[in-house]
């Protein structure tokens, strides 16, 4: 066996350009891979991270079958019970309530599906980091009545800044089509610019009773120590 590594070293450095470069690729080569190992490795951490952070959060709580075909009746039972629960779990370290609608943005530049997520805003920044990527404007404080937040990408699309006014469209509880107005607060952008186009979030209060929904929600969103 020391004779064999003997003339193998030999014969690695009898031609030492080629010798060389064979070693230096092979070094390249290693360094290469381990470097897009570790950068898409980041990369989904980071892409998990911002589904967390911003909309998913760590646990969320719905009726059966509401995630299927989101239907707005299907709000959850019991919510006051389980909440006052959630309030005695050491894990949590806060959590959310929100209306979840399918409805339309519609501005005179077009009409777009959106989810719009009717939210209580102080409960909400501390769950999510909506209020940390405002762009423009502010996070549903600002403006009295019927305040919303919308993505950038969306915001290009419908041709509105701060202050523009755009117009839902959806059904309330008795499948009565409703047809409100909202003054643009604030622009968010986040990594994910599908998230950006289809979300937008109004207040709890004002939409609430649009629906017939006071006083019921569609999700909870928890947020724990870890995950």
């Amino acid at each position: 066996m020391k004779t064999l590594l003997m003339i193998a070293w030999r014969n690695v450095w009898r031609n030492k350009l080629r010798s060389s470069i064979v070693i230096a690729s092979v070094v390249l080569g290693i360094w290469s891979g381990l470097f897009i190992i570790a950068m898409v490795s980041g990369m989904n951490d980071q892409r998990l991270s911002s589904f967390i952070n911003t909309n998913l959060s760590h646990i969320q709580i719905h009726n059966a079958g509401f995630q299927e075909n989101f239907d707005k009746k299907d709000t959850i039972i019991g919510s006051n019970t389980l909440l006052k629960e959630i309030d005695t779990m050491n894990n949590v370290t806060a959590y959310t309530k929100r209306l979840v609608l399918q409805g339309m943005a519609s501005t005179a530049h077009g009409n777009y599906g959106v989810k719009i997520m009717g939210i209580f805003p102080d409960e909400e920044k501390n769950v999510t980091d909506i209020s940390e990527k405002l762009v423009q404007g502010t996070y549903l404080y600002k403006l009295k009545r019927n305040p919303i937040i919308i993505g950038e990408k969306l915001a290009n699309k419908l041709g509105v800044k701060v202050n523009s006014k755009v117009v839902l469209n959806f059904q309330d509880s008795n499948n009565n089509t409703v047809s409100t107005g909202f003054r643009v607060e604030g622009i968010f952008k986040t990594i994910n610019s599908s998230f950006d186009e289809e979300n937008v979030f109004v207040k709890y209060d004002d939409l609430a009773p649009l629906v017939s929904l006071s006083g019921k929600y569609h999700e909870i969103a928890i947020l724990c120590d870890s995950y």
